[in-house]
């Protein structure tokens, strides 16, 4: 299974939506999705981008065309993989009482997530790779109990995207993947060197 962490598109338009799930929809495997910020961020300053700018809606998910972007979990064997709506760097009304739910048991969890959750690790090293981001942006700052209520000691791997620059960081025993942008751009507000990049991490028995 291909696990999509968002941004998908780099910005939302029916002709982006159509590109992108046309070239998924060639993998000859199942694939799930998290929703990215750009996924549901329409461009406001034209398509030259002379005045570039977006604003996102989690309104627009619904044009994804019948694509499960909402918050939930699929179970393959012991393993329980959830996967988080984070788009607009928050999230949705009620994924705390969810999570406290879906988190019991003894199958092993693990958390896709486009923006990362928000830790002192995840901060100190975004930070260490570029001094000018925000956080308030970049990281889950409107779920800041994120990895004390629901991480820790229950999630061993987390994964996100969204920073379009990878690292592997621990707290605990949580291990937090922040993986690369999958798929290059031609905008001039982006790193052009940019590469597609996977992850895989080997359980007793099978690799996810």
């Amino acid at each position: 299974m291909t696990i999509l962490l968002g941004d998908l598109v780099d910005w939302f338009s029916p002709e982006n939506l159509t590109f992108g799930l046309d070239l998924v929809s060639e993998l000859r495997h199942p694939w799930q999705m998290t929703p990215g910020n750009y996924d549901i961020a329409a461009l406001t300053g034209g398509f030259d981008q002379t005045d570039y700018g977006t604003s996102a809606s989690r309104e627009r998910l619904s044009f994804w065309r019948g694509t499960d972007l909402s918050t939930r979990t699929v179970d393959i064997g012991d393993c329980r993989l959830v996967l988080l709506d984070s788009a607009l760097s928050d999230l949705v009304d009620g994924s705390d009482g969810w999570l406290r739910e879906k988190l019991k048991g003894d199958q092993t969890n693990l958390l896709f997530t486009h923006v990362p959750v928000d830790t002192p690790e995840t901060r100190e090293y975004i930070l260490s790779v570029d001094a000018k981001r925000s956080m308030v942006k970049y990281l889950q700052r409107g779920a800041p109990d994120l990895f004390d209520y629901h991480v820790e000691g229950r999630i061993p791997h987390v994964f996100s995207g969204h920073l379009h620059f990878a690292g592997d960081l621990s707290r605990g025993d949580t291990r937090f993947h922040l993986c690369n942008m999958g798929i290059t751009m031609h905008d001039p507000h982006r790193d052009q060197g940019a590469v597609a990049s996977a992850t895989l991490v080997e359980g007793e028995g099978a690799t996810t």
